[in-house]
């Protein structure tokens, strides 16, 4: 049984990975408390201090002795009911360290974003504190400003997105994907050819049958031989792993692409990514327009219009269903995607089925007021078997709805495999997914929400494993 709840208790770490992350990510007064490796039951107080004579830096470990459900730093000391009662009191009255007469001063707890599923109650109610050291913000607004900071110092290369050719494709100009993960089109030569042939077929057939306009691809703007979209590869990989497009994700996770919601210069592209990608499922949080703003073109065919040819690719839509998840509305459509060639026959080379849903109750930066209904709605999603090619998520930015639904829909799938004793660390996956598309989990907002739902989703685990008679801590796959 763990000691204490409070966040700067890391459990069982080593002195050595404790000194590392004092000294790679905390300052001078930073603490943490840890479990005793030399003896069982005692703990160990861990702080970066300065040493006196020169002014740099050190890490001093002391040993908290735990006797007769006391705690104290040494023989003689102080004796206190609780680690936090300690820990409290030594942060207010600095102790000095016998032997080297060091001064330790515990200034700011370095807190633990690792717990297992099982604690996740007890880490939300942490969370939800409001630190008076904070200006009475809750623990979500630190961990995510820890986020916001550690982002500052990536520098990532976005030129592509820069050029000249390319920025008319970015809905939102400082939106940008990075470079080295970024989707890179492979369009065949004749994809230029067959995509103005399409557009002046097309141009004749609206005229004279009067369609929905909204959705005829245009050439204008629209660089058909280059190789940029607005989208990223986005993986659950390792902190240290380095990342390409050749990487493979963490076992039992998918891999996802995050885009922009299209604009009409960028329709054909997108559907050509569909298609080069080989996905099978869309899933769009967004609507096309929010407080008379437009969010996303409405890239698809209504089920009047029935088709809707984008370059070589015609969509076609086969269904649209109308769903409710916890009272809040989504929708499922079906496609068939059929290419065609750009010689005079104009065959018909090759066909697929693609799935999109479509969320409809996530406002834009901020967050559905139900975490139930998103889970049903990834539930929809996931009913098919893990797709081995990409889920495509979409918003209007494709960074703040997109990367907080894949970050929920990422813990899902490895707590659905390593059961209730896995352990989750959602400021680290954050940081991992935005060190592949920059500002993925947009808002403190977003960032608690991903909490709210990962905590809800936990608790209907440990019913249904309950009533199933397993005590709710079995994975479903054994490893």
């Amino acid at each position: 049984m763990k000691p204490t709840t409070e966040r700067w208790f890391h459990g069982s770490i080593n002195g050595a990975v404790a000194e590392r992350l004092i000294k790679e990510k905390g300052v001078s007064g930073s603490f943490l408390v840890r479990n005793s490796k030399t003896k069982i039951g005692h703990y160990v107080l861990t702080v970066r201090t300065k040493d006196e004579p020169s002014q740099d830096d050190k890490v001093t470990h002391i040993m908290i002795n735990h006797h007769n459900n006391k705690y104290d730093v040494g023989a003689g000391g102080e004796k206190f009911n609780s680690l936090a009662e300690l820990v409290e009191h030594y942060k207010r009255h600095p102790m000095v360290v016998e032997e080297s007469g060091t001064v330790i001063n515990m200034k700011y707890p370095f807190n633990a974003t690792s717990i297992t599923a099982l604690d996740i109650d007890d880490r939300v109610n942490e969370l939800l504190k409001k630190s008076p050291h904070m200006s009475g913000k809750e623990g979500f607004w630190e961990e995510f400003e820890h986020i916001q900071h550690q982002e500052c110092k990536v520098l990532f290369n976005r030129k592509i997105g820069q050029e000249d050719r390319n920025m008319l494709k970015n809905r939102y100009k400082m939106i940008l994907p990075y470079d080295y993960t970024r989707v890179i089109l492979k369009k065949p030569i004749s994809f230029r050819h067959n995509n103005e042939n399409h557009h002046r077929q097309q141009q004749y057939q609206t005229s004279e049958n009067h369609c929905n306009t909204s959705l005829t691809p245009t050439s204008t703007n629209q660089s058909s031989d280059s190789d940029y979209i607005n989208a990223n590869y986005i993986k659950l990989v390792d902190e240290s792993t380095t990342i390409s497009p050749r990487t493979k994700p963490t076992p039992n996770s998918k891999i996802y692409i995050a885009t922009q919601g299209p604009l009409p210069n960028t329709v054909n592209d997108f559907w050509f990514m569909v298609w080069q990608e080989r996905s099978d499922c869309i899933v769009m949080v967004t609507k096309e327009i929010e407080r008379n703003k437009n969010m996303c073109y409405r890239y698809w065919p209504t089920i009047e219009q029935k088709t809707v040819q984008c370059g070589p690719i015609e969509i076609k839509i086969l269904s649209e269903v109308p769903r409710k998840a916890h009272g809040d509305d989504y929708t499922r459509r079906e496609f068939e995607l059929r290419y065609f060639a750009s010689d005079e026959n104009n065959d018909c080379l090759a066909s697929r089925r693609v799935t999109q849903y479509q969320y409809f109750s996530w406002p834009d930066q901020r967050t559905p007021s139900n975490p139930d209904s998103i889970l049903s709605f990834l539930e929809d999603i996931n009913r098919h078997p893990t797709p081995r090619s990409p889920l495509i998520v979409h918003c209007s930015a494709g960074i703040g709805r997109s990367g907080a639904l894949i970050v929920i829909d990422m813990l899902i799938d490895q707590l659905k495999y390593y059961g209730l004793t896995y352990e989750i660390d959602i400021q680290r996956i954050v940081k991992v997914v935005r060190s592949q598309r920059s500002g993925l989990v947009q808002t403190e907002a977003q960032y608690k929400f991903i909490y709210l739902a990962i905590q809800r989703y936990i608790a209907s685990l440990k019913q249904t494993r309950y009533e199933r008679g397993d005590g709710g801590i079995r994975p479903i796959c054994e490893t």
